[in-house]
């Protein structure tokens, strides 16, 4: 059976838990007003800026986060204003900058990097050939289309 994702947020601080049967297996807090990089975010695309050759996503902090389009996956899409948009934090807000954000969503572990799109799996080398391919179709299916999925 899959596990729940729980999240609480409330001022200044939120709180996610990942819970399987009855015990929480890993949780999360995250005190303060920015976002720390590795952050995932739903965001929307508050303007475009083509000067730059990217767009700004509020993603809830003091001011929008940078996205370039080199960092949008697929290659090639367009964002336009007021679409919704999961991103993740690469640099955190610093010095009057905004946050940088990238929609290429890297999670990582002890032992594998899975990444949305491009690489997929990256390490898992102390994995069997058999957990390997187990792995292998759930992060094809994670990334699939969602007409696909369903």
């Amino acid at each position: 059976m899959p596990g729940v994702l729980l999240i609480a947020a409330g001022p200044g601080e939120w709180r996610a838990a990942s819970v399987e049967g009855d015990a929480a297996t890993e949780l999360y807090v995250e005190r303060g007003d920015t976002p720390p990089a590795g952050s995932i975010h739903l965001g929307r695309v508050v303007r475009r800026n083509p000067g730059l050759d990217a767009v700004l996503v509020d993603i809830g902090a003091d001011r929008p986060a940078f996205l370039p389009q080199n960092e949008v996956f697929p290659r090639g899409r367009r964002l336009d204003e007021g679409e919704r948009v999961i991103v993740q934090i690469r640099r955190e807000a610093q010095g009057g900058k905004a946050a940088s954000v990238t929609t290429v969503i890297a999670l990582r572990g002890k032992l594998i990097e899975l990444r949305s799109g491009g690489r997929g799996i990256v390490g898992g080398e102390g994995l069997s050939p058999e957990e390997r391919a187990r792995l292998r179709a759930a992060v094809e299916e994670w990334t699939e289309e969602p007409a696909r999925r369903s």
